[in-house]
């Protein structure tokens, strides 16, 4: 009799147990067709929605990369650093660094190297200033006003200013000194205006004058005690120029006793 009440529980509760596994059965296939499968159509929405962010952000970084590769070029520039040595092979005959007489391919190269000019060409061609800093130019077109870089050094650390400029030209223009610059530069006034200022006065408009004004400018306070008509065979166009350009003079060496082989050395300028 108790075996027989024993198995009829046992029946009932693995009923309860079956119906229940049904009814949870029942229950999970109800949710997943309500929360899942129903959903399934939104699906294509949510993609158009995340792809959408994922390029807004793509667009936004690749945005950000142009901004600070353009930021870069503009604010970041190449430039030279003091020290070193440079090394430049020119065919010729070194014979003088001084600008006045500079002529030969050899000679201008070294001049341009240990003096500068008010204005130089850059890599593009263009006139830019050198040891001026801006020039004007009257209605007449005969009047060019040129005002120089403020604290303007030669590289023994004296002052470089208008004086110098003036003197430059003045000898230029003197027949004693016999440089050949000179019949290019007959009937210009030099003039000072201030330490910062210097004009140029044309008998005649010349719109291409400032091309012109690229010739290096040499020290008045190293050359002014030496007479005009010795300066071409100076000491200083060979032993020791002294100029205010990115490279400054170091020695003359002259290999196998031949003028051919004559190396310059100059040395990177520490100012």
């Amino acid at each position: 009799m108790q075996l027989r009440l024993f198995r009829l529980r046992f029946r009932r509760r693995l009923r309860r147990s079956q119906r229940q596994v049904e009814d949870f059965g029942l229950q999970a296939e109800a949710n997943l067709e309500r929360h899942f499968f129903r959903r399934l159509s939104n699906l294509g929405g949510v993609w158009r929605f995340i792809t959408a962010w994922i390029l807004l952000l793509v667009l936004l970084i690749g945005c950000l990369a142009v901004q600070i590769e353009g930021l870069s070029s503009h604010y970041q520039t190449l430039q030279p650093v003091p020290g070193g040595t440079y090394t430049e092979g020119v065919l010729g005959t070194f014979t003088n660094a001084n600008p006045l007489y500079a002529t030969s391919e050899v000679d201008t190269t070294v001049a341009h190297l240990v003096f500068s000019g008010l204005f130089k060409f850059n890599q593009q061609n263009k006139l830019v200033g050198d040891l001026a800093r801006s020039y004007d130019v009257d209605d007449h077109g005969t009047t060019y006003t040129v005002h120089l870089k403020p604290n303007l050094t030669w590289q023994d650390g004296q002052r470089l200013t208008a004086d110098d400029i003036v003197f430059t030209y003045h000898a230029i223009q003197n027949p004693d000194a016999q440089s050949p610059l000179m019949s290019s530069w007959q009937g210009i006034t030099v003039a000072k205006k201030d330490a910062y200022t210097v004009l140029f006065t044309l008998p005649n408009p010349l719109s291409s004058f400032p091309d012109t004004l690229t010739n290096g400018i040499v020290p008045q306070h190293v050359l002014a005690s030496i007479p005009l008509s010795d300066l071409r065979s100076a000491n200083f166009n060979t032993v020791h120029p002294i100029g205010s350009g990115p490279f400054e003079w170091s020695a003359l060496q002259v290999e196998n006793s031949s003028s051919d082989n004559t190396r310059v050395l100059i040395a990177s300028a520490t100012s």
